[in-house]
């Protein structure tokens, strides 16, 4: 039973791997790299099987063990963690470059399993500098890009199962290579769930492996300092009180603070999550508000208030005003001289 079960984990993981990984040619790099992943953790289960069978011993098996590398998960993971954190985060060249070490041990690995007749490689077998190439470095990797990667603040579920499924992998592999062999099979068990969970979640909701949406916008937009900017925008119009001049224009406020418009439009939407004529809006009934409850309403009224805010007619002010409180400014001022007639 337990032989079955490691064949259709390694069976499955294999399959869906190979689907992830053929992504590659949309430039759907996050399935890509997930394939990856998945492609390392089944060759491993594959060896696993090879080795309680006995199989690795035939001389009809194939050597799958020789198609993969621990060097190729350090560097799809620290990929998978990125796209995760930042929405438009873009793989570069380095991104493929780093694959390259471990790309070079599966050569290394196939050329000395099928030409051992023609050339020696035996001086690998207890070379320390491959040792510690295939096997110590791959660790040391592992363990830099999670701390590289440790953000826990404000990130998604889906960010955090993949880090602590990686750090829980880090930990057991350390732990397997102080004491070798202890906890071998807990190790196995992990990937094993993990593929079956995986292959379970793939059937069940393909988007699992969707990465987090990137607009054009955010593309396009990706190495402006947005921080920097929406600062600027909210003092010019928050501190500098310019949401008072109701003939502002969203063009004007680009302006004021060095930008397009069409970048001040997708900043707002972006951060405030509404146009720009909603926010001026916004501060406009919020500013009134602030005047009804200093008591501004008995020397002026309340529609001399909203034009000292910004809003430029008394019909679009009881509009605007009921749209964002749910009262009319008649009603939430009454409530106000209630609320004040209680206190005393």
């Amino acid at each position: 039973m337990s032989n079955l079960i490691l064949i259709l984990s390694a069976g499955q993981g294999s399959i869906l791997s190979i689907a992830l990984i053929s992504r590659v040619v949309k430039s759907d790099y996050f399935r890509f790299f997930f394939g990856i992943l998945l492609f390392v953790i089944s060759i491993e289960i594959w060896t696993y099987w090879g080795i309680q069978t006995r199989t690795i011993q035939s001389d009809f098996a194939f050597p799958c063990w020789n198609l993969s590398s621990y060097l190729l998960f350090p560097p799809a993971l620290n990929y998978i963690l990125h796209r995760l954190r930042f929405e438009n985060y873009k793989p570069n060249k380095l991104t493929f470059i780093v694959l390259i070490p471990g790309i070079l041990e599966i050569i290394v690995n196939v050329i000395r399993y099928y030409s051992y007749y023609y050339f020696d490689f035996q001086f690998l077998n207890n070379n320390v500098l491959w040792i510690f190439y295939t096997q110590i470095a791959p660790l040391i990797w592992l363990g830099f890009v999670l701390i590289i990667n440790m953000k826990w603040k404000k990130q998604s579920t889906k960010y955090l199962l993949v880090y602590i499924y990686s750090f829980l992998v880090f930990l057991l592999w350390l732990v397997d290579y102080i004491f070798p062999h202890q906890i071998f099979t807990a190790v196995e068990i992990i990937l094993i769930a993990t593929l079956f969970v995986l292959g379970y979640l793939a059937y069940i909701k393909p988007n699992f492996f969707q990465p987090p949406s990137v607009s054009v916008l955010d593309l396009q937009y990706s190495n402006y300092n947005h921080v920097k900017y929406c600062s600027a925008f909210k003092n010019y119009i928050q501190e500098e009180s310019y949401y008072k001049d109701s003939g502002l224009t969203l063009k004007q406020a680009a302006k004021e603070i060095e930008v397009s418009p069409k970048y001040l439009s997708y900043l707002v939407n972006k951060f405030y999550q509404m146009n720009f004529k909603n926010y001026l809006n916004q501060q406009r009934v919020q500013k009134v508000i602030e005047e009804l409850k200093a008591g501004k309403h008995k020397k002026q009224t309340l529609l001399s208030i909203a034009l000292d805010a910004g809003f430029n007619s008394k019909s679009s002010f009881n509009a605007i005003f009921k749209s964002l409180t749910g009262h009319t400014p008649t009603e939430y001022l009454k409530n106000i001289d209630k609320n004040l007639s209680e206190n005393r």
